[in-house]
């Protein structure tokens, strides 16, 4: 019995064993961003679809051209910029990578996002 051949085996196992281990672990992690991105989208959505946001937006899309910013309380202000900050947000992690940016344009953008581009560009 050559003992050479039986530790070579061993090892070839043990090699196989340690790559498929490895495999496994990357597949984890994989997943676990994946659920990360999903919680995480999932929040944002419920916090951007509130009725806080939403009223902040209604109150955006009613704001006259003509207006200037300086002219709207400061209650105003720091609502928009409240509304604001949470676009911020998303956008910020879509750019990190950490919410998957198709995810974040179907689901967040559209029609409110440009809406309040347009309400609010010329200030």
């Amino acid at each position: 019995m050559d003992w050479t051949l039986i530790w070579t085996a061993v090892e070839a196992i043990a090699t196989c064993v340690l790559i498929a281990g490895i495999g496994i672990a990357i597949w984890q992690l994989i997943e676990a961003r994946r659920s990360t991105n999903a919680q995480i989208a999932v929040e944002l959505f419920c916090e951007l679809c509130s009725e806080k946001i939403l009223e902040i937006l209604r109150f955006i899309y009613n704001i006259k051209p003509e207006e200037d910013m300086q002219n709207l309380l400061n209650v105003d202000k720091d609502n928009i910029g409240y509304a604001l900050g949470r676009v911020e947000i998303l956008g910020a992690l879509g750019a990190k990578g950490i919410i998957d940016k198709r995810l974040a344009i179907e689901t967040y953008g559209g029609q409110p996002a440009l809406r309040c581009w347009y309400q609010l560009c010329e200030h």
